[in-house]
C-alpha cells in the first residue's frame, strides 16, 4: 500500500464487455477497494493472502485475477449507481460526526483512507431523507433466507436477526460462501424453484432434507 501511494502502477486486464485489454493506473486506494470486491466471493477471498504475498516477491499473476474481477465490476454498465445510493441513503441513518470521529480514531493505519468519508458523504445531500425504513413487523409467511458465512455484507448474524421477525422462516447458512453467490450455484438452482412451487406441508416435511442436502454440497466445492 504505502509503495503504491508514492509509486503507482499501470496495469493491464481484460475488458469482458469488449473483449479488449484496458490499462489503468493502480494506487493505493484502488488497491484497497479491490480487495474489498475480493470478499464478495468465496473464491477470490481465498486468494487475497497468497496473491499479495506473490505480489510482493515479484509475481503478479493471482493479484491480476482480483484487479480484473474488480475493474470489470466497477465498470460493469447494469450497474446503478443512482439506484443503488437512493436505496442507501434513504434506508439508513446518517452517523453524527462526533460518532464518526470516534470510528475513525480507532481506525489504525486506514485512517487516512476514511478521513474525509463523513465530509463527503452523498448521503448528506439534501435530496436524500435517512432512516425511512418502517418500524419491523412479523410477516407470517413462507420466506427462504440464505446467508454465507463469509458475507462481509449481509452477514450471517444480519440473517439470524431477521429470523425473529420471520414466524415461518427458513434459513439456509452456507458455511463456505459469500455475498448473493447462492443465486447461481448448484444449490440455489435446485432450492430456489422447490421453495416456490412446494406447499407449506411439503416445506414441512421436506425442509431439512433439502437444507442438508445444501450443506452437504457445500462441504464439497
Amino acid at each position: 500500500m504505502a509503495d503504491l501511494r508514492e509509486r503507482p502502477v499501470w496495469v493491464e486486464v481484460d475488458d469482458w464487455r469488449s473483449g479488449k485489454s484496458e490499462k489503468w493506473l493502480l494506487n493505493d486506494g484502488r488497491l484497497a477497494a479491490a480487495l474489498y470486491t475480493a470478499f464478495y466471493s468465496s473464491e477470490l477471498a481465498g486468494k487475497v493472502a497468497p496473491a499479495l504475498d506473490l505480489h510482493s516477491r515479484g509475481d503478479s499473476r493471482v493479484l491480476m485475477e482480483i484487479l480484473e474481477v474488480f475493474f470489470n465490476q466497477a465498470f460493469d454498465s447494469r450497474f446503478n449507481g443512482a439506484i443503488y445510493w437512493a436505496t442507501e441513503c434513504n434506508d439508513n441513518l446518517l452517523e453524527d460526526e462526533e460518532t464518526y470521529a470516534a470510528l475513525l480514531a480507532e481506525s489504525g493505519q486506514w485512517r487516512p483512507y476514511f478521513s474525509s468519508d463523513w465530509q463527503h458523504s452523498v448521503c448528506r445531500a439534501a435530496v436524500f431523507r435517512s432512516g425511512q425504513l418502517p418500524s419491523m413487523q412479523e410477516i407470517a409467511v413462507p420466506v427462504l433466507v440464505v446467508a454465507g458465512t463469509l458475507d462481509p455484507i449481509t452477514t450471517a448474524v444480519h440473517a439470524r436477526a431477521l429470523m425473529n421477525w420471520l414466524p415461518e422462516g427458513y434459513l439456509l447458512e452456507q458455511e463456505h460462501h459469500s455475498h448473493a453467490e447462492f443465486f447461481m450455484g448448484e444449490c440455489g438452482q435446485h432450492l430456489i424453484p422447490w421453495f416456490l412451487q412446494a406447499s407449506l406441508e411439503q416445506m414441512d416435511e421436506q425442509w431439512r432434507e433439502k437444507r442438508d442436502l445444501c450443506l452437504r454440497a457445500d462441504d464439497n466445492p
